[in-house]
């Protein structure tokens, strides 16, 4: 066995014979592969569109407008190729705050750590362990409210 070769260790072809074995006999392999990448390659084009906008250290009104409608169809893309996914703590910001947050401050988050977010989502999980199993959600979000 050679330096380069690794072993599969099923049969002792090595690992790249394997694979490309496998593509060459597996076209819908290859076929859902090409797929998923484009999805991501789409995903991560148009996140960094936002990424671009909102971590500028000043804003003009232009880039406000283009920043919201880069996050928008950055989520409409999502909602789409990716049904049923969960929005994190992060995405939420993105979607629900972010805009808001430029226009007030006429600032992207370049003049901004990131720290601050990570604190804040340390506070949103520890709510979220307090009273994530409560079933009667106004309940849960009355005591979240009175925790504040």
């Amino acid at each position: 066995m050679s330096a380069t070769a690794s072993v599969d260790g099923n049969d002792g072809v090595p690992q790249s014979q394997t694979v490309q074995s496998r593509i060459k006999h597996s076209p819908q392999l290859v076929e859902e592969a090409t797929a998923l990448c484009e999805k991501y390659k789409t995903a991560f084009s148009l996140f960094s569109q936002c990424h671009n906008f909102y971590n500028k250290n000043c804003i003009t009104e232009q880039d406000k407008s283009t920043l919201a409608d880069s996050i928008q169809e950055f989520f409409s893309y999502l909602g789409h190729a990716c049904p049923g996914m969960k929005r994190t703590v992060k995405m939420h910001l993105l979607k629900d705050h972010v805009s808001e947050w430029v226009d007030m401050n006429n600032a992207g988050f370049g003049l901004m750590r990131e720290q601050g977010t990570e604190a804040i989502q340390i506070h949103f999980k520890k709510l979220y362990r307090t009273y994530g199993s409560m079933a009667n959600k106004v309940q849960r979000l009355k005591l979240c409210k009175n925790t504040t």
